[in-house]
């Protein structure tokens, strides 16, 4: 089994990886996928016990750096294992694992994902659709084994409902569904 931890850690990585407080967040895990990194290509990313695969924003708008950056640890253990597949727009990276440490017929193909919110500066300077973009690379590394996808969409739904409505469940389902599992416990 990998224990896998994704966390938005809203800047100043190379200031959080010096405190033990932060540090011991990590490493019960075997691979960290870290969004929001503020970093850039001269920030110097360590951890002991760990790779590093760092990936900050490539474009930007008057050098600004803020909630630039993705990185991603990996157990130095699991690291012949593990590869990065692709990084689309600086806010997907596809991470593989391969089927081997699972001892399965199908590698495992996580998406970190960072998407930056509506009114970004990203959009300025990137013209893409970014859902669209993951949802063909979901259906791309669909066919090639099993995918996660995990990160921050910075998702609002502001004066929206955030449910489903009429999502056709009906209630006698509802009811029958809590009966059952009401008679199960007696």
């Amino acid at each position: 089994m990998i224990k896998c931890r994704t966390w938005n850690v809203n800047g100043g990585l190379e200031n959080k990886l010096c405190d033990y407080t932060f540090q011991s967040c990590l490493f019960d895990y075997d691979i960290c996928i870290l969004l929001e990194c503020w970093i850039t290509e001269h920030s110097n990313i360590s951890l002991n016990g760990f790779n590093v695969h760092a990936y900050h924003r490539t474009k930007r708008v008057r050098n600004r750096t803020q909630g630039e950056g993705i990185v991603i640890l990996v157990k130095d253990k699991l690291e012949q294992y593990v590869k990065i597949n692709e990084i689309l727009f600086d806010t997907i990276v596809w991470i593989q694992i391969s089927k081997d440490i699972f001892h399965d017929q199908k590698d495992m193909f996580i998406a970190a994902v960072y998407i930056p919110p509506i009114d970004s500066k990203f959009h300025d300077i990137y013209d893409c659709d970014l859902f669209l973009e993951l949802s063909n690379c979901i259906a791309k590394y669909t066919e090639l084994g099993n995918i996660l996808i995990t990160g921050d969409f910075n998702a609002r739904t502001g004066s929206l409902q955030d449910y489903i409505q009429n999502d056709s469940l009906s209630s006698e389902t509802v009811s029958y569904t809590h009966l059952r599992a009401h008679e199960t416990r007696h």
